[in-house]
């Protein structure tokens, strides 16, 4: 993301780590900026976030908020990310697609400086484990995390997650946020049968050094130190912010890849603690249901260099654009055809025959379609 990537600049007035990105942002969204070094941060932030919100009909930005003490000091509301400092790569944004490709439904609340958005709760916090501080000091300890936060239970390997497979599977594929060979991932991957009998080979005899040593030499791990292993009510594990509490409420909300924890408020309103992975909704289950078999999710890279979402029939080989979840497009829409780039295209672009409008996001999950399909969609008041 081109202002993370500005957040991790030297800049000497802070400002500056929006306004120096002008010459090479997007058109739709720099046109509407105009340089004000007399504006407060908070509010040079603010009408960023907005702006680049409206352009993209995206949530996506909401990811790289931290409930820190430095946001506050700014006067930032808790959805907007504090470019200030350096923003790291949220793993848990690389490989979700939890909102599909829907669109924000967004209102902005300007006196109050709050937003309004719309989306659906998928889980409550019940248990939270976080990283001691010995493991934050040494990321080879990686085999200490996994046996202090394996769940409870000596039947790991036969009793069910709610999505049907064990809790071993579904543990091993939250350690890693489900980047295994199959799923959008930077650097190396582990395969799924080899990382799974790697983690059950350490519970198994966990101050074994080959073992410990299998664990610790994994990349995908080593990127999720500093994050807690979370627990909802409903038993979905997840990795999210070390901020996040019990009680804490996690959310996919439309036009935002990764599923966000939000914190409620007295007043009724949430504030936002960050993103999360929770497993079993990376590939928009809460809104869709679950994919039917034999399909499933098949991703490549294309010659942008950006993960392409497609769809896969084990049974018979055949690979598909669109997702088999959906039914047919509204009267009036189609997807485009004759496009070059099509395949390499990260989503299916549609346009509406009768207005002219073309757009990425889907009209079968707008908030109209989605709630004629039974999906229980709420509105947060974010602060």
């Amino acid at each position: 993301d081109l202002l993370c990537y500005g957040s991790r600049r030297l800049c000497a007035d802070p400002r500056d780590k929006v306004y120096g990105l002008l010459g090479i942002a997007p058109p739709e969204v720099a046109t509407l900026i105009n340089p004000d070094y007399t504006s407060p941060i908070s509010e040079v932030y603010q009408t960023t976030f907005q702006i680049t919100v409206d352009a993209v009909k995206r949530l996506d930005l909401l990811g790289y908020c931290e409930h820190s003490h430095q946001r506050r000091l700014l006067g930032l509301p808790s959805w907007i990310p504090n470019w200030s400092v350096p923003i790291g790569t949220v793993p848990s944004l690389s490989s979700a697609f939890a909102a599909g490709n829907s669109k924000a439904a967004v209102r902005f609340l300007g006196r109050s400086r709050s937003m309004e958005v719309t989306g659906v709760r998928i889980g409550v916090v019940r248990e939270v484990k976080t990283d001691s501080a010995e493991h934050l000091k040494d990321p080879q300890r990686f085999a200490d995390r996994v046996v202090a936060w394996a769940p409870d239970s000596v039947t790991l390997d036969t009793e069910l997650y709610p999505t049907g497979e064990s809790l071993l599977d579904a543990y091993t594929l939250t350690l890693c946020q489900n980047r295994v060979q199959t799923r959008p991932s930077s650097g190396e991957s582990p395969r799924l049968p080899m990382w799974k009998m790697a983690v059950w080979n350490l519970l198994s005899d966990p101050t074994n050094p080959s073992y410990r040593s299998e664990v610790a030499s994994s990349v995908e791990v080593g990127r999720g130190v500093g994050l807690a292993f979370v627990i909802t009510e409903d038993v979905h594990f997840g990795l999210g912010s070390p901020s996040t509490k019990p009680s804490d409420i996690i959310c996919v909300l439309l036009g935002c890849k990764a599923p966000i924890v939000i914190r409620p408020r007295t007043d009724g309103g949430f504030e936002v603690v960050g993103a999360c992975y929770l497993h079993g909704f990376s590939d928009a289950e809460s809104l869709l249901g679950p994919l039917p078999a034999p399909w499933e999710t098949a991703f490549h890279n294309n010659i942008s260099g950006n993960w392409v979402l497609r769809f896969r029939n084990n049974a018979t080989g055949e690979k598909l654009l669109d997702d088999p979840r959906k039914g047919s497009l509204p009267e009036g829409w189609s997807a485009v055809n004759g496009v070059a780039d099509l395949a390499e295209r990260q989503q299916v672009p549609f346009q509406n025959d009768l207005t002219g409008e073309a757009s990425d996001c889907d009209p079968r999950m707008t908030v109209e379609a989605l709630k004629q399909c039974g999906v229980n969609l709420e509105t947060f008041c974010l602060f």
